[in-house]
């Protein structure tokens, strides 16, 4: 086995083992984990990034080999099974009942598990700490859309209330169930507002486009409703924006594979304009790890609501025609990869048929778009919608109304 088992007191106080024999009596206050070879360079920022953080919660901190961030497109870096972490997730997350080899996945599987985060959860992968961004004083709104069980959306709101930087949150429900514990665990907190859409199943774009609309905030924060924010995510991604001038910032994320059982480290290209001149549009952003600057939205008219599958990608790709998009060279996001989820479905997930089809028609058309060869109105790209209106219903005050997603001005008009 190419693992090794640490127990760390303080940052100068390591042992290693051969065998995990023996956690149980690990003393108050030491960390725990398992190391590869590749990321032992990485244990001084691990440490002293776990020691330095005050106590009282449980943490976890994933270690992910250094690495350059990659030019083209995404790649998937091989899984990590390295990680440090409180003394006592070894018991609550009943490691001892698995393989060490899945140790890494168990602990961060069960962090994250929900109804509310178990630990705080960070990620090293540079063998130095990065330097705070001073965060700037603008506003920011996180636009969620929800279909599925309630205790990933309230793991990952309450990820969005426990940020560094504070941002109001608008939830779009896609379903008949109201979420009623999330509505009374957030009743006292005015940041936190959440609709109703119908007739369901709507699909996630439909929420999008019209609580983006509806938002007033500096920036939009992308995010699916059952992943994860780390703590300093909106933060390092505003600051960035501020400092660049960038339309759109992501960065890297983290993949909690929960069919492989793996914790999987996916990189980014850091300058996605420039890539996507070069080599064309392929994977080098994913906007849920964005952030966007609001006017951005207005321009490019916000989501398609036709379907509901594969719009997210067209919109980043035509914000890249009217602004420059980055990536940060961190890793901010955590994003569960489970079976039931959209993007794993046998009939319209990434590995279908349908899928495939319409990502070459939309990366062939982006090309001409770009090269001037088609007008983007006249491109799969160009934003369309539902014919049918919506109902909205704020869950917070019973008001209730019906929108036409094609008539923007209606989207705040109430009809009783």
């Amino acid at each position: 086995m190419d693992l090794s088992f640490l127990i760390a007191e303080n940052r100068d106080a390591l042992r290693f083992g051969v065998s995990g024999d023996g956690f149980g009596a690990i003393e108050s206050g030491a960390v725990f984990g398992t190391v590869e070879p590749n990321v032992v360079p990485l244990l001084d920022s691990a440490l002293e990034r776990f020691f330095v953080a005050d106590g009282g919660e449980d943490r976890l901190v994933i270690l992910v080999p250094t690495a350059p961030a990659p030019e083209e497109t995404r790649r998937k870096d091989p899984p990590t099974r390295s990680f440090l972490a409180s003394r006592e997730i070894f018991h609550k997350a009943r490691l001892a009942e698995h393989p060490p080899q899945e140790w890494c996945f168990r602990a961060l599987q069960w962090a994250i598990a929900g109804p509310g985060l178990n630990a705080e959860v960070e990620v090293v992968h540079k063998p130095t700490m990065s330097s705070r961004l001073v965060a700037p004083a603008v506003s920011c709104d996180t636009i969620l859309s929800h279909r599925g069980p309630e205790r990933y959306l309230r793991a990952c709101v309450q990820s969005l209330w426990r940020q560094s930087y504070p941002t109001r949150v608008s939830i779009g429900l896609d379903q008949k169930y109201d979420c009623r514990r999330l509505l009374a665990e957030t009743l006292d907190n005015p940041a936190i507002n959440v609709f109703q859409f119908g007739p369901s199943p709507l699909g996630p774009f439909v929420a999008l486009h019209v609580l983006s609309h509806l938002s007033r905030a500096d920036y939009i924060v992308r995010h699916d409703s059952d992943d994860i924010s780390l703590r300093r995510r909106i933060e390092t991604l505003t600051a960035t924006a501020e400092t660049t001038g960038a339309g759109m910032v992501g960065s890297h994320e983290l993949q909690l594979q929960e069919i492989a059982r793996e914790v999987l480290p996916v990189r980014y290209p850091l300058d996605v304009s420039g890539e996507l001149a070069r080599v064309g549009g392929r994977h080098q952003a994913l906007l849920p790890t964005m952030i966007l600057r609001r006017e951005l939205v207005d321009k490019v008219g916000g989501f398609s609501t036709d379907r509901i599958y594969g719009h997210d990608v067209a919109f980043w790709l035509v914000a890249s025609l009217n602004a420059r998009i980055v990536n940060v060279d961190d890793f901010l996001y955590l994003r569960r990869r489970r079976a039931s989820s959209l993007t794993m479905r046998a009939d319209i997930g990434n590995s279908s048929p349908i899928r495939s089809i319409h990502r070459n028609q939309r990366r062939r058309q982006f090309n001409e778009i770009a090269a001037g060869r088609l007008r983007l109105q006249d491109s799969v790209l160009a934003i369309r919608h539902r014919v049918s209106p919506v109902t909205i219903r704020d869950l917070r005050s019973g008001r209730a109304w019906e929108v036409a997603l094609d008539r923007r001005h209606t989207y705040g008009d109430a009809e009783r």
